[in-house]
């Protein structure tokens, strides 16, 4: 069977469902018509990401504007932040006046990567619902097992249902 997309996402990761969101989000603007799929190996959205993430605001703010208000799932707020670097016997606190600036997470959000996947991946039916000329749906659990050529260019992917 084959299905048509304008745009076909392999991977329902944080890379993946952010741009399908940015996508969405400049079709909803153009008042534009689009067509999207998300391919996730996982039987859910998030299922096989494991680890956590400290997340400068200002990158969820840009895709997510209202995210302290719409349920954007946050474990918390870094309030202290210190550099140690580690020997092989001994540890030493780096003092915060000679730390470079970058390496200061205070104020930066606490996030479970599985969570905002999913969270993700809901929030984003949610928005396409009341607009019919924005198509996106998700398939959790079919990994994309080949790339299907069509005279030099890439026209699809074939999938498995073996996600898990």
């Amino acid at each position: 069977m084959t299905i048509h997309y304008d745009v076909l996402i392999v991977g329902g990761g944080i890379s993946g469902l952010s741009t399908a969101h940015r996508l969405v989000d400049l079709a909803l603007k153009e008042n534009r018509k689009i067509r999207i799929a998300v391919l996730e190996k996982s039987k859910t959205f998030g299922g096989h990401i494991m680890s956590g993430a400290v997340s400068n605001p200002r990158a969820v703010k840009k895709l997510f504007p209202e995210y302290q208000t719409n349920g954007f799932p946050i474990e918390g707020v870094c309030t202290e932040s210190y550099l140690t670097v580690l020997g092989r016997e001994k540890a030493w606190n780096v003092p915060a006046l000679v730390s470079p600036p970058e390496m200061n997470k205070t104020g930066y959000l606490i996030l479970s990567q599985s969570g905002v996947c999913s969270w993700m991946a809901a929030n984003l039916l949610e928005k396409v619902k009341e607009n019919p000329s924005i198509v996106v749906d998700l398939y959790n659990g079919f990994p994309a097992s080949e790339i299907l050529y069509e005279n030099g260019h890439v026209v699809g992917v074939r999938v498995d249902d073996t996600g898990n």
